[in-house]
């Protein structure tokens, strides 16, 4: 595993870190909310980031799309115009969304999928990273499933070792607060909080 130092303020290692990434490697750092992996999007990567936090794989993970990236792509068609103004008031930011998935969407199984769009203010770093690659990235937290997120690079190398490609850590940064996460799937007549 190769441990780089970075700002969160920089741009240092994006590419480094994004070509791990376009090769479906795993890479670690900070995101817009806490310190998390980092993986292509797909069902496949998906599967291996389960078995690698020991994660139940009915629990599916967060998948984090670039600014230009169309979420009408991955979910149905959202008519109601209040959940379409609840969502531009949301994004980009630290807020997860919850959609009903379109059909055809290998992952995840479930019939939803949690979306966000990160801003450049809360990590320009994370920001620049998921829009130089121009897909989406699945993007849980940095642990084992039931364990406090990390931060700590040597305990990240003996953790997960052999697993990450490269964890970028920027000692000025701290794990904040996971995303808030509302549901839009259409079961409530308003977006419903759920964290």
């Amino acid at each position: 595993m190769i441990i780089r130092e970075i700002s969160t303020q920089s741009r240092e290692y994006i590419e480094e870190a994004a070509g791990f990434l376009s090769v479906d490697q795993i890479v670690a750092g900070p995101s817009d909310t806490i310190y998390g992996m980092f993986m292509r999007y797909s069902l496949q990567n998906a599967k291996n980031l389960h078995r690698i936090k020991k994660r139940d794989q009915r629990k599916p993970f967060l998948v984090v799309l670039p600014e230009k990236e169309n979420p009408g792509r991955l979910v149905e068609e959202i008519s109601d115009s209040h959940f379409q103004d609840f969502i531009r008031d949301k994004w980009p930011g630290k807020n997860t969304l919850v959609f009903r998935k379109k059909m055809g969407i290998p992952y995840p199984p479930e019939n939803t999928i949690a979306l966000r769009k990160p801003s450049r203010l809360d990590n320009p770093w994370f920001y620049e990273l998921v829009n130089a690659l121009g897909f989406p990235i699945l993007a849980p937290s940095l642990n084992i499933t039931g364990e406090k997120p990390m931060d700590d690079p040597e305990e990240v190398q003996k953790t997960f070792s052999g697993s990450i490609a490269a964890f970028y850590y920027d000692p000025d940064w701290k794990n904040s607060m996971a995303s808030k996460i509302f549901d839009l799937t259409g079961e409530n007549v308003i977006p419903l909080c759920l964290r």
